[in-house]
């Protein structure tokens, strides 16, 4: 995701990761980092926000997938069946 994202050069992928760079699983953190430092140098404008998100620290040190998820396996499928709308 994160090549994909750096290949499309545009303002919304440089969102996407920014917020992985701090959010995401600590493997990719790294990676989207740069990958966001090399599309804002290439001139790709960064959303208003994208400071803030910086300086958010990830909750319990972990992405917000294994937050929410819990310490199931992410890749198994949902934990609960979809919920129906009215």
């Amino acid at each position: 995701m994160i090549g994909h994202a750096e290949t499309l050069a545009s303002v919304e992928a440089l969102a996407v990761l920014r917020v992985c760079s701090v959010l995401g699983p600590g493997t990719s953190r790294a990676a989207a980092g740069d990958s966001a430092a090399r599309l804002a140098a290439a001139g790709v404008a960064d959303r208003p926000w994208a400071g803030r998100v910086e300086q958010m620290p990830s909750p319990f040190g972990r992405s917000i997938l294994e937050v929410t998820a819990g310490p199931r396996d992410l890749t198994s499928g949902p934990a609960a069946p979809p919920r129906s709308t009215p």
